[in-house]
Order: structure tokens, then sequence, then C-alpha cells
């Protein structure tokens, strides 16, 4: 039924990970040691995202088969959203200060609280 083999292990990795990489973009998001700037990374793939949904709200494209009317709408746009989002949050990452990132994994292997938040 499922295949194994290299990419589904990556895929599972990914998956297990998926918590900790957006944990890891909410403390370097609110985190004042990170630039303005790099902090509107994420934002500009995200208005590209919303431009492209409402593209495909006026003219869909399926890439996954509408047997469910709502559902099968739904789970296009949200792919499509994060085929969009994510290159922007792992962009906004990679260019975040690497000592910052370092501090956040650190914290979030630990389970710390962010630096500067209110325990």
């Amino acid at each position: 039924m499922f295949a194994s083999g290299p990419q589904t292990a990556t895929l599972l990795r990914l998956l297990y990970h998926l918590p900790n990489f957006v944990r890891l973009t909410r403390r370097l998001w609110n985190d004042p040691r990170v630039p303005l700037a790099r902090k509107a990374l994420p934002l500009f793939f995200a208005a590209i995202a919303a431009i492209a949904g409402l593209a495909y709200v006026v003219r869909p494209v399926d890439f996954i088969l509408d047997y469910l009317p709502v559902i099968g709408r739904l789970d296009d746009v949200a792919i499509l959203a994060f085929l969009l989002i994510a290159p922007g949050v792992w962009l906004f990452i990679k260019l975040a200060p690497p000592d910052v990132v370092r501090d956040h994994v650190k914290a979030i292997d630990d389970g710390r609280a962010a630096p500067g938040a209110g325990a």
C-alpha cells in the first residue's frame, strides 16, 4: 500500500520535525535580533500564495480530482499555499542570524521558553 524507500523516510522525517520548524519560525519572528527586512520574506511569499489562491478560485486547476465538492477544492488550495509559503519560511530561517537560530533550536530541544519571554 505505502511505498518504502528513501523518499518515504525523508517525508516521514519532515513530518516528524514540522512542529519544531513552526516553533522555530514563530520564535524567530518574535525575536528582536532578527532584522525586520528578513521578517518580510514570509509575508511576501504569503502574499504570492494569497494571489495564487485567488487565481485558483477564479480558474481552478485540478491537482487532485474533486470527488468531494468542498474538500476537493480546499485540498488544492492548501497544497498550493504550502508550496508557495514554505520557500519563504525556509529562506527566512536560512537568512536569520545563525547565532539566533542556534539559540532558538537549542531552546526548542531543551523545551525552554523563548529568550526574553515571560515564564
